[in-house]
């Protein structure tokens, strides 16, 4: 969720939160019970067409100085602010050392492959024949054909077309098990941050559970352009390149 918010010294930004709805079964049907918000942030960088507010022209002039000392230094590396508009550019091989290596000391298994056919490959020697695999609701595994390997075929149980032809009303309680306690979730993430963390959204929340511990293993797979500094920066990737369809993931 993002809003436009000002904070007490004049200046404007847009305000960004990360939270999840509950829902409460009632006679009715499912009803609203709470908001939780998970992260709470507000970028200060000034809204196009916006006034000065106090204080804006010590910070342009101070942002002005970092960049000239930067430019003095050598070339920069554009991705390292996150401000390359839509975060489409590849993140540098510096980067990406950092973050696999920020990644295994928190206790990830890391592997950094050569392209997404690469990937694919490797993905079928990770998941066990005959296991249970929930794939995320992700381009990246859709364009590099990661989710047709899982989701055609007999080699797997595939979770997601079998909860999509069940009946929703009946068969709810067997359709959150499924995918919240797979054998093997195959994902993406909206973001990895430079320090070792995941940054991971789903427009409904299906996806979440078995990303935050539910699966017996989890595997994402995230393109370069995908590596960012820090979580404000991951927060901000995902706000902007995150769809969110208000209808159900699986």
């Amino acid at each position: 969720m993002q809003e436009v918010a000002r904070l007490l010294d004049g200046r404007s930004g847009l305000n960004f939160a990360v939270y999840h709805d509950t829902y409460r079964r009632t006679p009715e049907g499912w009803r609203f019970a709470e908001r939780v918000y998970e992260v709470r942030y507000v970028d200060t960088t000034p809204l196009a067409g916006s006034a000065p507010g106090p204080g804006a022209q010590a910070q342009a002039s101070a942002e002005a100085g970092d960049a000239g000392r930067a430019a003095g230094a050598g070339e920069a590396d554009a991705s390292a602010t996150g401000a390359a508009g839509d975060f489409g550019a590849p993140a540098s091989a510096d980067r990406l050392d950092r973050a696999i290596a920020a990644l295994r000391a928190n206790g990830f298994t890391a592997e950094l492959l050569d392209d997404a056919a690469a990937a694919r490959t490797h993905i079928k020697n990770l998941i066990p024949k005959g296991a249970g695999v929930f794939t995320g609701a992700s381009e990246t595994l859709r364009l590099s054909g990661i989710a047709q390997d899982i989701e055609a075929g007999d080699r797997y149980q595939a979770v997601r077309p079998r909860v999509l032809t069940m009946d929703r009303a009946t068969e709810s309680d067997r359709i959150r098990r499924l995918t919240a306690t797979p054998d093997v979730l195959v994902a993406s993430v909206a973001a990895v941050t430079e320090t070792g963390s995941l940054v991971i959204a789903s427009g409904s929340g299906s996806q979440l559970p078995a990303s935050a511990g539910g699966a017996a293993r989890a595997i994402w797979v995230v393109g370069a352009q995908k590596v960012v500094p820090d979580l404000s920066t991951a927060l901000l990737r995902g706000s902007r390149n995150t769809p969110f369809r208000w209808r159900p993931c699986a």
